[in-house]
């Protein structure tokens, strides 16, 4: 990933939620000095058993009805 979207991945943590602006913002500077691959273990210990997906991984909810069929039925019921 990105620096750009590892900081991104950085403000959904929980340790950021509560911080003022101001620490925010000292926070955030702090991090993004450092280099990709410490960013990346920092970012990845932060989300840690938080649950946090990429939006890249994320995949879109189609529009429209959907509608488990007979087959979907017996899939999901093994």
């Amino acid at each position: 990933m990105p620096k750009a979207e590892l900081l991104r991945a950085l403000e959904q943590a929980p340790c950021v939620e509560g911080l003022s602006q101001g620490g925010r913002e000292a926070f955030f500077g702090t991090h993004a000095k450092l280099k990709k691959d410490e960013l990346a273990a920092r970012v990845a210990a932060a989300l840690e058993g938080n649950g946090y997906l990429p939006d890249l991984l994320v995949t879109p909810v189609g529009e429209g009805a959907h509608e488990l069929t007979a087959a979907g039925d017996e899939a999901v019921a093994t």
